[in-house]
This record gives structure tokens, C-alpha cells and sequence, in this order.
């Protein structure tokens, strides 16, 4: 029971994160397409460390991945763009965040040897933002939250988008297994999972995979896009573009 009050305490916790302040854009910033070289100054990344966007010898941001165990088979794991300069701005899109709460049950055997074979019994319970099935509650509602925007090769960004400044979470995980009861042992063995998800917003696409931002660089406002790879392990940051 003690695993399950620290998840509940720390799911309380880690949402944090919203936008406070909305930048006025100068009407001369030029529109862009994600993706698109044309006026852009592209850079390689290719990873998850400082990068310096307009190449100015100054880091801008850093891909932030932690993952991090938590007491026997418990851990958490994150994703957060962590930005390095005051004058840096993510883009941003306003949204209401719905957590929603799905229940499972799984089972499992062991053949332990010839006469004995172990059944497990999991109770599964997952917190998350969109719903696994029709028949998922919904757990909590966040109003006016300004999360990142992802965009797909080919859309544009204007200067009257919203852009914001701070670190930005991306994703964030725990799972909690527990074991709260032995049933007829040796016959059952029942266990407890609780998985929180903070994916508010977060695509899970491949295609989706553009962040836009603007930066005050050399005494002028520049716009430009960073492009993720979503689908390898750990994420990274693949390449990133800022206007010329």
C-alpha cells in the first residue's frame, strides 16, 4: 500500500506544466513551412544533448530524457524540452487536458514444475490521455492549458502563432506494481498495476513531429522549426532549421 500512496502523492505533481505569457510577434517575421529549406539555415542534430540553434556558440535547448527506478519494479521516465535561453520560445496551442481512467484485468500462468503452476492475477489500472476503451471514466479535467505544438512536414507557422517561453514536457510515465495479497497459495498470485501517463497533447505519430519555435538571435527575432524522431529509443533530435 505504501507504493500506491507515493504514486498517488507524485501523479498530483508532475502536471505542472502549463504557459503563462503570450509573446507579441513583429509583423515582419516571416511565415515558414516545416520541413522546408527555402530562406532556412538547416542543422544536423542527431541527438539529445545541448544544441545551439543559430549556431552562436551558445546552447539553446536539450532534449531532457530521464528515466529513473523506482523501488523494485516501479519506475518513471520523462521527456522534456529543457530551454536554455531566455529568448527562446516553443511554440504553443491552447487545450483542455482529459485524463481518463481505464481498468484491466490480466491473468497469467507459470509451470513452476510438473504438479505445480502458478496463476497470476494483475489488476490493472491506467491514467491516461485519451481513452483505450469506450467504457473509460474520466478522472480529471485541466482547463486553459497551453501545451507543445506538433506539426507535420509541409504545415506553416505565422508570426501571430502563440509561442511561450519555460521547458515544456513532452511525455512522462510511471508505472507502480505492487503485490497487495496472496491468494490460495501456491495457486494464485494476485498483483496490483497503476500506469500514469501525462500524454496530454503528446502525438504518437512518426508524421507529427515538427516543434516550432522563435529565438532572438543577433539583435533580431527568427523563426525556425526542430524536427524529432519519435520512433527511435531513446527520442531524439533529428535535425533543426531557423529563417536566414
Amino acid at each position: 500500500m505504501k507504493n500506491i500512496r507515493v504514486f498517488f502523492i507524485f501523479s498530483a505533481l508532475i502536471f505542472p506544466y502549463s504557459c503563462t505569457k503570450k509573446v507579441s510577434v513583429p509583423s515582419d517575421l516571416p511565415q515558414i513551412e516545416y520541413g522546408s529549406a527555402d530562406q532556412m539555415s538547416i542543422i544536423s542534430v542527431n541527438g539529445s544533448g545541448n544544441i545551439d540553434l543559430d549556431k552562436d556558440g551558445s546552447p539553446d535547448l536539450m532534449l531532457k530524457i530521464e528515466s529513473v527506478k523506482i523501488m523494485g519494479p516501479n519506475y518513471r521516465y520523462r521527456y522534456t524540452l529543457q530551454n536554455l535561453n531566455s529568448n527562446l520560445r516553443f511554440r504553443c496551442d491552447h487545450k483542455t487536458d482529459t485524463l481518463f481512467m481505464h481498468r484491466n484485468m490480466l491473468f497469467s500462468d507459470s509451470q513452476v514444475n510438473d504438479t505445480i503452476t502458478l496463476h497470476y492475477k494483475t489488476k490493472e489500472t491506467i491514467f491516461t490521455c485519451h481513452r483505450i476503451s469506450a467504457l473509460d471514466s474520466i478522472s480529471s479535467i485541466k482547463p486553459n492549458q497551453f501545451k507543445i505544438f506538433y506539426a507535420s512536414r509541409g504545415e506553416n507557422s505565422k508570426p501571430e502563432d502563440s509561442f511561450e517561453s519555460g521547458d515544456r514536457l513532452l511525455f512522462e510515465g510511471t508505472d507502480f506494481l505492487v503485490m497487495p495479497g496472496q491468494g490460495q497459495w501456491p495457486d494464485t498470485i494476485n498483483y496490483a498495476k497503476i500506469t500514469y501517463q501525462d500524454d496530454c497533447g503528446f502525438p504518437f505519430s512518426a508524421e507529427k513531429n515538427y516543434i516550432g519555435f522563435k529565438l532572438l538571435s543577433k539583435s533580431k527575432e527568427r523563426i525556425g522549426w526542430v524536427r524529432l524522431d519519435m520512433l527511435s529509443h531513446p527520442m531524439r533530435i533529428f535535425e533543426s532549421a531557423i529563417s536566414q
